[in-house]
């Protein structure tokens, strides 16, 4: 909801694109080099700017209290998936 009110339109199955997978157990993932990373939205742009790459925002989730806080393995994991995800083409 928030995304569609931000301009975006989510992305709920993988169609003809090559960058997506769907798994029954999984959901929706987003291909990397490396493997298939589970990700809990994506979304496309409604009006995509001329003359750039299409631009497409994925969305990681997570739910953290003082007693289970962010650390660095977390941090360190989803730059790694980003990283990942970026280098597949």
């Amino acid at each position: 909801y928030i995304l569609s009110l931000s301009g975006y339109k989510t992305v709920t199955h993988p169609g003809n694109d090559p960058t997506l997978k769907w798994d029954a157990h999984g959901g929706l993932k987003v291909v990397g080099r490396g493997g298939e990373h589970q990700i809990d939205a994506i979304a496309d742009f409604r009006a995509m700017p001329p003359f750039v790459y299409p631009q497409r925002l994925l969305v990681e989730a997570k739910c953290y209290t003082k007693s289970y806080p962010v650390d660095l393995y977390i941090v360190r994991n989803g730059l790694g998936v980003l990283r990942d995800v970026q280098e597949y083409w």
